[in-house]
This record gives C-alpha cells, structure tokens and sequence, in this order.
C-alpha cells in the first residue's frame, strides 16, 4: 500500500530535484567551456593561416582586435577534469601559383623610326607599291601576271591582294595564257563588280579616259593611221583622236617625209577634249624629254662627245643642229674636210662632235669632221716633201694663192714662188679653180702649214742646200771656173755660172 506523503514532505523533495539539476549543470559546463575553447582554437588557427595566405597577396591591413575571453559563471563547479591537449592545427594548403600570362608583342617607336629614316626612295617606293594599285581610273594601263583562266574570263594579279578580270574574247587567239604570262591592258571600271580590264576604250569609258589624260597629262599610246592635209588621224583604242602636222614631231619636216610616220605607233598627250573630238600631241612627250636630256648635257658633257642631231635651220655660215635639248652652231668650215661640201637640209639627221662649250651663255659648237682619219694623217705618207703634186687654186691673196692638195689640207704659194717673173698680184699668173701643179717645200705639223711653190714645179729645178732656188727661173747647170788669183777671182767664183748680162753702150 503506498505511503501517502505528508504535507512537510513536499519541500524536501522539490529542493532534492532542483539540487540535482544545478549540478548536472555545473558539471556540464566546463566540458561545453573545453569544446568551445578547442572550436574557438581551431578557428583562431585557421584565421591565422589565412591571413597570412591574403598577406602575402594583399596590402597589409589594419590589425584586428583581440577577441574576448568567455566569462565563467561564478558560480564554480568543483575541480574540472583536466582539460584534454588541443589538438595542433593543420597547416593550410599553401597557394598553387598561377601560370604567367604569355608575354604580348611590344613595338619599339624609336627603333620603327630610324628604320624609316634610313629608307631611300626606292625602298619606300617599293613598300607602297606592295600594297597594290590604288585610285585607279577608267583608261589606266596595268599589267600584271594571269593567275587563273576560266571559259570566258582571265584573271590578273594586279598585287596586294588585288585582282583584275578581263572578257576573254577580248584578247588575241593566239596571245599566252599560261598561268604567270603578263597580261597588259586598260582600266575599263573600278566598281561593285570588281576591276574590269579591257584592251579597247569606248563609250563613256572612252570620253572618261580622255578627260582624265588630259587633266593629268598622262601620255597614251596611239598609232597613226593615215594623214590628211591638215595632220594625222591616230587611233586610240577604239577612240579616234587627230593630231596636227606641227604636233607630230619636233621638225617633223614637209611633204613626203610626213609618211614616215603612217603606221607607227607613239605616245601621245592630250590636248583638247571637245565632245567627241580628240585632239592630241606627240611632240608635246617630245619636248618634256628634251628639256630632261638638256639637264643632262649641261651637267656632264664635255668637248670632244658626240650625238646624233637634226637640223633645225640654215644659215649662210652654216647649220643649228638639235642634239636633244640642246641646239648647237655647226659651221660650214666644220661640215667635213672638203670646201665644198653642201649644207644639209633641214630635218636632216646628221651625226655630230661637240668642239667648244660656254655653258655660261648656253652655247655649244659643233663639228662633223673626224679628226681621226684627217688630211694631215696623208702628210708623209701620201704627199711628201720635195715631190710635185696636182692641185687646186681655191683662194688668193695679196700675199699669195692657196691650193688644196686634197679635201681639208691646203697650202699657201707665195707670191714669190708663183713665177720667173715680179709681178704684182697672184691672179695675174692664177685663177680660183685653175688646176696648177705645184712642189711640196715644207710641212710643219704643229701649226698644220704647207708651203708650195708652182715655179719650183717647173722641170730642170733644182734646191740648194737650203731647199730653194736660185735666181727666178729653173736653176742652170754650175760650170766648173778656174781659180783666178786676185779679188775678182774671188768674186767670179760667188757670182758662179750666173749671167748678168752686160752692159749695152749708146
């Protein structure tokens, strides 16, 4: 049968229950304590390991308060057990390092720019030229290698990745399309269908083509076709161009000497646009070539060059003879060795040595004599002193009469070796023209001078020691004289086998 409890009995047995549960969680308390002190531990250490890791990655930050310690309840449960060794905290991973980015391409502006400096103009024309053509216009010449043929179309590498196509009717059945084989032709349109060539020009092509030759003065190739009173018709291309008699050459001469050029073909520059009439002008290339070669013999020729030239004029002392550029005097005494010879006509292309340059005055002189195989050159060999020779009486003189031997060498009869006799002029024993014959006396090289004598010619004449006569007429035979004591003796064997006459009495 149970006991049933007293009133006095209840509070004994609350305060056992509430005794009781104080305990349990006195002694519960300092093992949470160790747990929250070893948790506490192990965070502080990984804290730390951290830290240091974004340390070495990071700026240095501000330090980080100390962290409170946990406040024991006061009221203190008997001696804890002792508390069990933390455990060491395990080091952190150290940081895998990242791999180095690849190293970018850097352009040096100080080295880019000397190299540059040190190009020349052919080096820099051939760095822009790589890139390939630019800004062309309709009735542009190209060329470039064929780089792919189909049925109907061939395609031309223009460079710098550019390409050029053109019909392929348009070209000859027999021209070379092997692939790398130039192909030559005109820009016909530059748009969304890409760079069409074409060989002729037409329509508005054509007219475009003209403006733009004669806005920027290029020279076009044209062949003429035919002539006509007043000049030439020229073909370019499709299009038909004229070009009048003075503009197809520099002295393009007259008459029948204008069908030379029918047939050829030469560069052309245009003149004049008007609506469909073409007018164009060769000589025009002719004269910008000139004024470059002018240039050039101004800086660099020297006397004793030769050229070929064409006469330009004529005058009574002789021809002016364009030696590209350059108009030069040719005398008539330079025309050759022969007086004779006959100015050469104008338009005349003669072949030309240059013997004198003033290039303060801008003037040349010139000369058609060859100085290699001269007159002189026979002097010795051909024509020799002592020996009679045929001549000519070319001039005279108060003084005497020049005889010509041969074409440019010449020589003076003294008036005192033209006859036997005193006489007072030369053309009173001689004419100009008048065929003589006459002895070579002497030669002297250095100022190319022939002295000739006509009485010397004569037959039975005979030098003395000093190479010339004695007495006016052909010398007579010395007759042996016997010795005579006595001045007159003396002056007998002087006098020698010359007769001077006696005396007549009244």
């Amino acid at each position: 049968m149970s006991r049933i409890p007293k009133d006095d009995d209840q509070p004994t047995y609350r305060r056992t229950s509430i005794r009781r549960r104080k305990r349990d969680e006195d002694e519960a308390a300092p093992e949470a304590g160790v747990e929250a002190g070893v948790e506490a531990g192990v965070e502080a250490a990984v804290a730390t390991n951290t830290a240091e890791v974004v340390e070495a990655a990071a700026p240095p930050a501000a330090p980080t308060p100390p962290v409170a310690e946990a406040v024991v309840s006061p009221q203190a449960p008997p001696p804890a057990k002792p508390a069990a060794p933390k455990p060491a905290p395990k080091p952190a991973p150290k940081p895998t390092p990242k791999p180095a980015a690849p190293a970018r391409p850097s352009l040096d502006a100080d080295a880019l720019l000397a190299e540059l400096e040190g190009f020349g103009a052919e080096d820099m024309a051939a760095l822009l030229g790589a890139a390939g053509p630019h800004d062309l216009e309709p009735g542009d010449t190209v060329q470039g290698p064929i780089v792919r043929v189909t049925v109907d179309t061939v395609f031309v590498d223009l460079g710098g990745k550019s390409e050029a196509w053109i019909a392929r009717h348009e070209l000859a059945e027999d021209e070379d399309l092997s692939l790398g084989a130039p192909l030559e032709a005109r820009v016909l349109s530059n748009g969304a269908g890409g760079l069409r060539l074409t060989r002729t020009l037409s329509g508005s092509a054509a007219a475009e083509a003209m403006e733009a030759a004669l806005e920027a003065g290029i020279p076009m190739d044209g062949r003429v076709e035919s002539r006509n009173p007043g000049g030439f018709s020229i073909a370019l291309g499709a299009t038909k161009a004229f070009c009048p008699i003075s503009h197809i050459d520099r002295y393009p001469g007259d008459g029948e000497a204008l069908d030379v050029y029918i047939g050829q073909t030469l560069p052309f520059k245009v003149i004049e646009v008007r609506g469909r009439d073409v007018v164009v002008s060769h000589r025009a290339v002719l004269d910008e070539l000139a004024e470059e070669q002018a240039e050039a013999f101004w800086a660099s020729a020297t006397v004793g060059d030769g050229f070929e030239g064409t006469v330009t004029g004529q005058k009574p002392y002789g021809v002016f003879v364009d030696i590209g550029g350059v108009t030069g005097l040719l005398h008539k005494r330079e025309l050759g060795w022969d007086e004779d010879a006959e100015l050469p006509a104008r338009g005349t292309r003669i072949r030309v040595r240059v013997v004198d340059i003033d290039r303060d005055k801008k003037r040349i002189s010139l000369s058609m004599k060859d100085e290699a195989v001269g007159p002189w050159m026979r002097v010795g060999t051909d024509f020799v002193v002592g020996q009679v020779y045929p001549g000519k009486v070319v001039r005279l003189t108060d003084f005497g009469a020049f005889v010509q031997l041969a074409p440019g060498l010449q020589g003076l009869v003294h008036v005192s070796n033209l006859a036997d006799r005193r006489i007072e002029h030369p053309g009173d024993v001689v004419k100009v023209g008048e065929q003589v014959q006459v002895r070579l006396m002497s030669a002297d090289r250095e100022r190319e001078r022939l002295e000739l004598g006509i009485r010397q010619a004569a037959e039975g004449w005979e030098p003395d020691q000093d190479g010339r006569s004695r007495g006016r007429g052909p010398a007579a035979p010395r007759k042996p004289e016997e010795h005579r004591e006595g001045g007159l003796g003396t002056f007998a064997d002087l006098l020698g086998g010359l007769d001077l006459g006696k005396k007549k009495r009244r």
